[in-house]
């Protein structure tokens, strides 16, 4: 992508103002034009930097919202393709000081931080498309020792079930015009997840954490490899 392609990749964001999508437009643009400085080196004065904070701190600029118009272009230009990839994984992004919404990363160390569930589309010659959907989240409690298997499964609110709600969310994104293949690492084996996807009638490939016996065999998978 071009770098004066950059802006349009944020145009007509639904932030409650026009000026206030305009101002995303620029900041894109300042940003992606020194993707490795901080937002006061990125922003080049005093005036460019209070108005980058300001717009961050308002109640309107919403992650949903910034992302919504990327995730719309990268769908036109999964359109144009006649199979995708959508690679699902989930990062942690590290923050040090206090900051307002962050959690624990970490049992031990009280590092603080968020995490990023990301759907990457990319074409099957590996070339980037654009990030379909994005989730995050913050653990803000200590997990449960005393929780077993089954009371976990029956949580509503587990955090494994981010894998399916990204692969509903692509595909009804891309609909049936575009084959979508759905590749995870070995976070997204567990089998709520395969129930879904073979119910979807959905394309994918993951890597497997767990030795699973495959339809019609009577071995599990290690022995039949």
């Amino acid at each position: 992508m071009r770098l004066e392609d950059i802006a349009l990749e944020y145009r007509g964001a639904s932030l409650g103002d026009m000026r206030r999508s305009k101002r995303l437009e620029r900041i894109g643009l300042e940003l992606a034009r020194n993707p490795d400085l901080s937002f006061p080196e990125a922003m080049g004065s005093e005036g460019q930097l209070e108005a980058l904070y300001r717009f961050l701190n308002n109640d309107d600029v919403t992650f949903e919202a910034v992302h919504a118009p990327h995730a719309e272009q990268t769908r036109l230009r999964c359109q144009a393709e006649e199979r995708v990839l959508v690679l699902h994984d989930t990062t942690i992004l590290k923050f040090n000081g206090d900051r307002e919404g962050l959690g624990r990363l970490y049992e031990e160390g009280g590092t603080r931080g968020f995490r990023l569930h990301a759907s990457l589309a990319v074409t099957p010659a590996r070339t980037p498309l654009g990030v379909l959907r994005a989730e995050t989240w913050a653990r803000t409690t200590r997990p449960r020792r005393d929780r077993n298997r089954r009371h976990t499964r029956a949580d509503p609110q587990r955090e494994s079930l981010r894998w399916g709600r990204a692969v509903r969310a692509c595909e009804e994104q891309l609909g049936q015009a575009v084959g979508a293949v759905h590749v995870m690492d070995r976070e997204g084996d567990n089998y709520d997840l395969f129930s879904e996807l073979h119910a979807a009638k959905a394309h994918y490939v993951i890597r497997l954490a767990n030795d699973r016996r495959l339809v019609g065999e009577s071995q599990k998978l290690k022995g039949v490899v």
